[in-house]
């Protein structure tokens, strides 16, 4: 985190999930890993063959997992570990927001881009109408249906923002154009 806060976040406000595989004991059923409000579990699982020492339980990555909202699955269900990777494909797919800001790219060919000149499109995950939103001149100016540019990104206004997560399924897209206008 203290690396790339831009990627992982803060202790306060973390940008990942880590899912363990370890040693703990099974869930009922058994291909149902543990959740990140269920207990940590002290017990371990039982490996096979039987001359094999049970593995460890892993209570610090079991910790993890519950910090950052992962499953917690046992190793010792190798032969059904597709029940915990559908579990976390279905975390990642539920957790794919759409994003409320975006990077200007760096212009080809040593070209400019006039920041006047962007337009955001969005298309609703419905198939609705496609709406285009327009650009205010700064974060106070904000009103429905807007964006603003700062620090070279582009951020969609907070009333923007909270309509466009509320389509999982939204299309969003950033317009660059050398006409005077989009709209």
């Amino acid at each position: 985190m203290a690396l790339t806060p831009s990627n992982f976040g803060t202790a306060a406000a973390r940008n990942y999930v880590w899912h363990s595989i370890i040693g703990l004991k099974e869930n009922t059923p058994a291909t149902t890993p543990w959740q990140p409000s269920d207990p940590i579990q002290t017990t371990k699982c039982m490996a096979p063959p039987a001359d094999q020492a049970p593995p460890n339980q892993g209570e610090g990555y079991q910790h993890l997992s519950v910090l950052t909202k992962g499953l917690r699955y046992p190793i010792c269900q190798y032969q059904n570990f597709d029940a915990v990777f559908k579990a976390v494909a279905a975390g990642v797919v539920a957790s794919g927001a759409v994003a409320c800001d975006f990077d200007i790219p760096a212009p080809a060919n040593g070209g400019t881009i006039n920041l006047d000149n962007i337009a955001v499109q969005y298309t609703p995950g419905t198939g609705g109408t496609t709406q285009f939103f327009k650009q205010s001149s700064t974060s106070a100016a904000c009103v429905d249906s807007a964006f603003y540019v700062e620090a070279n990104r582009i951020h969609l206004c907070p009333s923007t923002c909270t309509a466009i997560k509320a389509d999982p399924t939204a299309k969003v897209e950033v317009l660059f154009t050398c006409d005077s206008t989009i709209l």
